[in-house]
């Protein structure tokens, strides 16, 4: 006699095989998005940073803002600036961080800069 057709466990395998490939590719996905949250911040964060730098080179700041909130790109970013004494006279080494408003305020800064700047 012969068989046409698929067995009951040869369909079920073939259902097992696609639900584990299926899986691993959401899993993958899912992944690949939270990357590219994480690297849009990380470069919209070096750009706040950056303008702030910029601001305070160019004269517009006067003087660093050691706290502040800035928007870009319809984001809220908190800036942190801290300033430290270096053996050069009148001149001091800058760090601006800057992390996303809405996160928590003990969370890692996902940009961080430093530069030197003549008081």
């Amino acid at each position: 006699m012969k068989q046409q057709g698929f067995t009951l466990i040869e369909v079920m395998v073939a259902l097992a095989v696609v639900a584990i490939a299926l899986s691993a590719l959401s899993q993958a996905a899912g992944q690949f998005v939270w990357n590219q949250t994480s690297l849009e911040q990380r470069i919209l964060g070096n750009w706040v940073a950056e303008n702030e730098i910029v601001k305070l080179h160019t004269g517009l700041l006067k003087q660093p803002r050691p706290s502040a909130v800035e928007k870009m790109m319809g984001h809220d970013w908190r800036l942190s600036t801290t300033t430290e004494p270096t053996p050069v006279p009148g001149v001091v080494k800058l760090t601006v961080a800057v992390t996303p408003a809405e996160s928590d305020a003990k969370s890692p800064p996902v940009a961080s800069l430093v530069t030197v700047w003549g008081k």
